[in-house]
């Protein structure tokens, strides 16, 4: 529609999906028709450029016939409001009168499924709704039936999970026949038994002796494996020749395979629906495409674990309001989560008031860790902003402490067969923990391991965020030592430091390694007292008397969480 702008992206909220081409981000561009032209506008969190006529470019207008190209995609802008297709005849109905139209017994059940579908919650009301549909199209059948076998405790299938009966008359007794039943499952293909026509009245083939045939039509589906549709009948008024038999099977496959289809279907959507609350909508389709990515396996993955600040001391000071409190940590796990789906991460648990969440899986990191930095940055402003703010119903009153770690670890599916999650295994993970509790030592809000860093000094812009050296540290439960650093906004950011300061803090912090404490101390005398990253250091130094340990190998050692 002219003026109305549409999202363009891999998976955005709304607008347009652009499914099949990764290297089209999340939300890549918006596009908008303004006077017969189409204006295209490339997003801030686009990763790949968009090209127009050969030449990467941010905002453009093509006129129709125009192209551009984003990743494998070409993007063409095509006017329809000329066509030359001239109209003969056109007629409109609604429901109803189609509905007055004559057509045959099956056309009829076909065109109620989608009602059908409406109306029930479960395999089973399906079946059953299916079961009068099976009985009017099948005029000369006595009785139908669907069932479900568990083939692998039941190989024999003599007792189904579920069977389902209907019959025309209330006083007959029916049972579908074992041996056509078997024919039908160890074969998988649609079998029709007729005794009369055979010259045989042996009536091992069915429990019903005034019953002459039967036919039975297997619902080809992994997700309805076992199940299958049943049909029986006499052909004693002459209405049932084998032909009309056959057309029946026929309809009756065609009605199994609706049933798998839709058994299908429902167990997708069940599946995204569990998967939607842990994991974005990139790696929801890509689960869906190749349900085997779900498979553990070792990579390289970005791991972020994120704790509320401010939770504890508010349920102990307002116990009698404790509703309230949890509905506020719900909003505030509700920004974790947003900001982890919105730069493609997969949330591994929720821990209280903490979420740990992770990148490189199912799909391969494109750029290291960068995603998670973002997502950091992104929770980061969201909470501060909040907490600055007077709107109760915010998440005012919570700060965040973040880690991020990356490495080498085991990501996929895992746990008992009972309970099945996706998690994230290996040492980055007890790294990545010990990292944001040392958030509150250092009394920041961001601090990553020394792969992090190096990432983002070599490819993340200034303009984007910064890093600020802290300390070398050998946190509780970690054999080596690590380089520990803050992420910091971009120096544009209201509130945030100054590149020169960052500077004069890191060379404090590299004196104090050297055991130069004395010029650590003067330097972190002069910066500002609101920087709180220095009190830690400054500590230190104080609760050894300012004297540089004789064993002094620049490392601190942390022996609690």
């Amino acid at each position: 529609p002219e003026g109305e702008s549409i999202r363009l992206g891999r998976a955005p909220r709304t607008g347009w999906s652009v499914v099949w081409d990764n290297q089209v981000s999340r939300e890549h561009a918006d596009i908008e028709l303004t006077d017969g032209r189409l204006h295209v506008t490339c997003l801030g969190t686009a990763k790949n450029p968009i090209f127009l006529n050969g030449d990467s470019v941010r905002e453009f207008s093509v006129q129709p016939g125009g192209e551009f190209q984003i990743g494998e995609t070409i993007f063409r802008f095509v006017d329809d409001t000329n066509s030359s297709a001239s109209i003969i005849d056109e007629q409109a109905y609604d429901d109803d009168e189609l509905s007055s139209i004559a057509q045959n017994s099956w056309q009829t059940v076909f065109g109620n499924l989608p009602d059908l579908i409406t109306r029930s919650n479960s395999n089973e009301e399906l079946a059953s709704l299916i079961l009068e549909q099976m009985l009017f199209a099948i005029p000369h059948a006595e009785a139908v039936a669907v069932m479900h076998f568990d083939i692998a405790k039941d190989p024999t299938l003599r007792k189904p999970e579920m069977m389902l009966t209907r019959v025309r008359d209330d006083t007959m007794t029916f049972r579908p026949s074992n041996r056509l039943i078997r024919a039908t499952m160890e074969n998988h293909k649609n079998v029709l038994h007729m005794w009369n026509e055979m010259g045989s009245n042996d009536a091992q083939y069915t429990m019903v002796g005034n019953l002459d045939w039967a036919f039975c039509a297997p619902v080809n589906d992994r997700s309805c494996a076992g199940w299958c549709l049943y049909a029986a009948g006499s052909t004693s008024d002459g209405t049932a020749s084998r032909q009309q038999l056959l057309a029946d099977l026929r309809s009756t496959q065609v009605l199994a395979q609706f049933v798998g289809s839709i058994s299908q279907v429902r167990l997708l959507e069940h599946q995204a629906a569990e998967m939607a609350q842990y994991f974005s909508p990139t790696i929801v389709n890509a689960l869906k495409r190749d349900s085997s990515k779900l498979e553990p396996r070792e990579q390289d993955v970005s791991v972020l674990f994120c704790d509320l600040r401010g939770f504890s001391w508010r349920v102990d000071r307002d116990k009698h309001q404790l509703r309230e409190i949890f509905d506020r940590v719900n909003r505030a796990l509700g920004v974790m989560t947003q900001n982890i789906h919105k730069f493609e991460g997969a949330i591994s648990d929720f821990q209280g008031d903490a979420a740990l969440a992770f990148w490189g899986w199912p799909q391969a990191l494109e750029d290291g860790p960068l995603s998670a930095c973002r997502a950091a940055l992104s929770m980061l402003s969201e909470f501060k902003e909040a907490y600055e703010s007077d709107d109760e119903s915010t998440v005012d009153g919570f700060q965040v402490g973040i880690g991020i770690g990356h490495g080498p670890a085991i990501a996929g599916r895992m746990g008992a067969a009972e309970q099945v999650k996706v998690g994230v295994f290996g040492p980055i993970v007890n790294m990545t923990s010990r990292l944001e509790g040392l958030t509150k030592h250092f009394r920041v809000p961001i601090i990553m391991n020394d792969v992090t860093t190096d990432f983002v000094k070599q490819h993340m812009s200034r303009d984007e965020a910064r890093c600020r050296k802290l300390a070398m540290v050998r946190p509780m439960g970690v054999k080596s030592a690590t380089m520990i650093s803050e992420l910091l906004p971009a120096a544009e950011t209201p509130g945030t430091v100054s590149d020169e300061e960052i500077a004069k803090h890191e060379e404090a912090v590299d004196a104090f390694i050297e055991g130069e404490w004395t010029k650590s101390l003067d330097i972190f005398a002069s910066l500002a007292v609101a920087d709180r990253a220095k009190d830690y250091l400054m500590w230190y130094m104080a609760n050894q008397k300012f004297e540089v340990p004789r064993d002094w190998d620049g490392v601190l050692n942390f022996n609690t969480k």
